[in-house]
């Protein structure tokens, strides 16, 4: 005679399973198409590089971000701005440039903090600025 009990609980297991790999799928799918929602409609570029309280160890410094989705990235341009104070009263450089990335050399005139901003241009239009990164230069305190 098969025992019945032992088949019950393989048989849960994979019925649940079954139903979990799908819904995590589902969560994957729905953050993705939460950010290129974001993304296009409020036309916000994702900073990269420098992370919050990041510290550059040399004299110069790279800043990365990601294209917005859904336009072309021939279309975009970046306007791209460092300051020593987060309201940007004291703008350091403020550059336009064309790819996702730039690299600037001697911009550190003290250990900081350092603030970085950028907002996309499409098309002649300015978008709306992304969030500010705090950021220090050689020899800067974390903080």
């Amino acid at each position: 005679m098969i025992d019945q009990a032992s088949n019950i609980q393989p048989m849960k297991t994979k019925r649940y399973l079954r139903h979990l790999v799908p819904a995590i799928c589902a969560v994957f799918v729905i953050v993705f198409a939460i950010q290129v929602i974001f993304e296009a409609y409020f036309k916000v570029p994702v900073i990269i590089r420098p992370r919050y309280n990041d510290i550059f160890e040399t004299e110069s410094a790279v800043f990365d971000w990601n294209y917005l989705v859904g336009i072309p990235d021939k279309n975009q341009s970046f306007l791209i701005q460092i300051a020593s104070d987060p309201g940007f009263k004291r703008i350091i450089k403020a550059q336009t440039v064309k790819e996702k990335n730039a690299k600037f050399e001697n911009i550190f005139r003290e250990r900081g903090p350092y603030f970085f901003r950028l907002r996309a241009v499409i098309e002649g239009r300015a978008c709306k600025w992304s969030g500010t990164t705090k950021f220090y230069g050689p020899g800067g305190v974390q903080g």
